[in-house]
């Protein structure tokens, strides 16, 4: 079994909430041309923690079932993200907390996210489209 697919058995099929990801990204990442935003108290800092360690589940497991079906870049960033994701949520939940962890989460989130939506999207060429 590759760690791919694992990771698509670790988790049951869910459906993600991709408005929900984007809202929970945005509220930790902020907007570029305004920087991050203060996420507020410790309480705040683990509610977001919680929320992105959910959803960061959620799209690991969408995404490592997807993961067949991709090919090339794609699957070597998918497999890139998702290590990166198992060793981001192997951190204590204590310490996810911190500004600078909850920063990575989000950016695996929207890499995941970005991965997630594109594979239920993407439909092979037909042959007509090629000539």
């Amino acid at each position: 079994m590759t760690h791919l697919s694992e990771q698509s058995a670790a988790v049951p099929a869910a459906r993600v909430d991709t408005d929900q990801v984007r809202r929970t990204v945005k509220a930790v990442l902020g907007e570029r041309r305004i920087g991050r935003p203060d996420l507020g108290s410790m309480e705040q800092h683990a509610h977001v923690a919680g929320l992105l360690r959910g959803q960061l589940a959620l799209l690991l497991a969408a995404v490592g079932a997807q993961a067949p079906q991709m090919g090339g870049v794609t699957l070597a960033t998918a497999e890139h993200v998702i290590a990166c994701t198992d060793d981001a949520l192997r951190v204590e939940t204590a310490k996810s907390r911190t500004p600078d962890h909850l920063h990575d989460m989000a950016i695996l989130a929207r890499a995941l996210l970005t991965l997630h939506e594109l594979s239920a999207h993407a439909r092979p060429l037909s042959s007509s489209a090629r000539t």
